[in-house]
């Protein structure tokens, strides 16, 4: 990953235009993904546009106006829709009247998603996912992709050749697209092979003919609520249990999307709005959105490619996507355009989105180290596997149990997680936040410069790239509408991302250097330290009365050094002063204390240890 040298966290700064043109931007990237999904369950596809767009609206209401995430239509419940059509349609249902029956499952695995949350911000996101390792979450995935496949290629059957040529143009795109194309490839096979299917007279659009320009997305027999009319409660409650264990690797997916957002914009949002606001803001939007009978939502990795490519990380932006959707909703036209898509296009392109369901779960695997030279591994992510499939092609995706039936997946989930529970040794350990795994960067030295102390030596984090550019990029975010200057870098380590930030934020940098370092006049300030004694020194024409000036240093341990640096750059008298630190060790007495009007952040609370 590369330094982010322009990002642009208040797109306004880019004019009215330019912000409704990157937010159409993020409609097409989401939109050949979230269309598929109703086209394959037989879901609205004008609810499913509408509730795209308000489930992405009440995410950010949820998290405070803060995270430039969209939510589309989840892949994830896919074989939980299948599941419940088939049962259904064994009772003598018809599709359109078991759909709703999936739609009341996924509601319950809405709900789910405040229960985590509820339970993270109760007692820490650490001690909730241990019950949810990547041995399990990883399997689960896997599997829910292997089960999906058999609709592929029926769907394939239809005709090969439009099928094949929807998998190579998202291979194509893939590959060697550049720019956006790159990241909507899956659109781009949809595009491709429906002009396709066209010009060779495979479609059928007479409903596109017979469609109004403008209507209402949601219909009451499509709802949840159909299902009061005449409710079989032995296929509720089968539903709920089909569908609520995929939750569990939604959420998981979740927490990846969310991670991958910070990762990229250089904000940590597990930590501010928070993960239990994220997570209930996808919930309240993937309930609300089954409730009037649309797909599930979840967080969009394509919309997290678009902000890598553009730069703008304003969520004012994904909002005006937002508005998008909910327009193009209210037009049954359009909705019965994607409708008329023939089925070797959907197969096509389901063959590559399911196999490309089961590579993420492999990715969790690999990503998180699971050792399977461990037996307890190995039998876990066998039974979750072997279950999920051998459920679903050889005992017609489903085991009865008194009143109601198991799914494969749902047996899956519950048998690994019970299993990850009892079977001995494990090791697994969460990582709460990118601030983690920045901790883990850091090296200790003890006895360093002196018998006694313990040292935070910060060369391992800005050796590593990714955390360096994280590092860099939370400090500008923190100061991003100060208007900074000048950035006062403290010598020495201070100078490393002090100086990036001063480039970053368009500022001059300044070094406090020891005595004897700087050539011209200097000012001077002497302060105590928990080993000795020092001074600092910068040039008397380094800032001016009209600055506003950032003090940045690696560590604030007893505050000597920082108190030092404040006083000397008030004796300047510039417009304001504001001081940094990329690391906070806490729970060591303050010897000199910066004066309260000074406005003091860290990236990293550490304690002396």
């Amino acid at each position: 990953m590369k330094v982010n040298a322009q990002a642009i966290y208040d797109a306004q700064k880019l004019g009215t235009g330019k912000m409704v043109t990157l937010g159409a931007q993020h409609l097409f990237a989401m939109f050949g993904a979230t269309v598929l999904v109703p086209v394959i369950t037989g879901l609205s596809m004008s609810a499913t546009l509408l509730f795209a767009g308000l489930g992405t609206l009440v995410f950010h209401l949820c998290t405070k106006l803060k995270v430039p995430a969209f939510l589309g239509s989840s892949f994830a419940f896919l074989g939980g829709y299948a599941t419940v059509v088939q049962l259904g349609m064994a009772n003598g249902l018809t599709q359109a009247q078991a759909l709703p029956y999936a739609c009341i499952g996924v509601f319950c695995a809405g709900l789910i998603y405040f229960i985590l949350a509820g339970l993270i911000a109760a007692f820490g996101v650490g001690k909730v996912m241990r019950f949810f390792p990547p041995v399990v979450t990883g399997p689960i995935i896997i599997a829910i992709g292997l089960t999906l496949a058999g609709s592929a290629i029926g769907n394939c059957m239809e005709n090969w050749g439009i099928a094949i040529l929807a998998i190579a143009i998202i291979i194509i795109c893939s590959i060697l697209g550049k720019g956006l194309i790159k990241i909507i490839p899956i659109l781009m096979g949809v595009l491709g092979s429906y002009i396709a299917a066209a010009c060779f007279g495979l479609c059928d659009f007479s409903a596109v003919h017979d469609a109004a320009w403008v209507g209402l997305p949601v219909s009451w027999d499509n709802t949840a609520f159909a299902v009061l009319k005449n409710p079989d409660w032995g296929l509720v409650v089968t539903a709920i249990i089909a569908i609520v264990p995929i939750s569990l690797a939604t959420m998981i997916e979740h927490i990846g999307d969310i991670c991958a957002i910070s990762s990229t914009t250089g904000i940590n949002y597990l930590e501010d709005p928070g993960l239990h606001r994220t997570l209930v803001g996808d919930g309240l939007a993937t309930a609300m959105a089954s409730l009037f009978g649309a797909p599930a939502n979840t967080t969009y990795g394509e919309n997290t490619g678009v902000l890598n490519i553009t730069k703008v990380f304003d969520p004012r932006v994904i909002r005006i996507a937002a508005g998008f959707a909910i327009l193009l909703s209210f037009c049954p036209k359009f909705s019965a355009i994607i409708s008329s898509m023939p089925a070797a296009v959907i197969g096509g392109v389901s063959l590559i989105l399911y196999g490309m369901i089961s590579a993420v779960g492999m990715r969790t695997l690999i990503e998180n180290n699971v050792d399977f030279k461990k037996a307890r591994n190995v039998i876990i992510a066998a039974a979750v596997i072997v279950l999920a499939i051998g459920v679903k092609y050889g005992a017609g995706d489903a085991i009865s149990i008194g009143f109601t039936s198991l799914s494969g997946l749902a047996i899956a989930a519950i048998v690994g997680i019970v299993l990850n529970a009892i079977l001995p040794g494990k090791d697994y350990e969460f990582k709460d936040s990118i601030r983690r795994e920045l901790v883990n960067k850091i090296r200790v030295v003890p006895d360093y410069p002196v018998k006694g102390i313990q040292f935070y030596d910060v060369t391992t984090l800005f050796k590593d790239v990714d955390a360096f550019e994280e590092i860099v990029n939370r400090i500008c975010y923190l100061y991003k509408d100060k208007g900074i200057t000048k950035v006062v870098g403290i010598e020495s380590r201070g100078f490393i991302a002090g100086a990036a930030v001063a480039a970053r934020l368009g500022a001059s940098f300044v070094p406090a250097r020891k005595p004897g370092k700087l050539p011209a006049e200097t000012a001077s300030e002497s302060y105590n330290k928990e080993y000795g004694t020092d001074t600092i020194e910068i040039h008397t024409d380094a800032i001016e009365p009209d600055d506003v000036v950032l003090i940045h240093d690696d560590i604030l341990a007893t505050g000597g050094t920082a108190a030092a640096a404040v006083r000397l750059v008030k004796k300047f008298n510039p417009k304001a002063v504001y001081a940094n630190f990329i690391i906070d060790i806490t729970d060591i007495p303050r010897t000199q204390e910066i004066p309260h009007e000074v406005e003091v952040t860290s990236l990293l609370d550490l304690k002396e240890r």
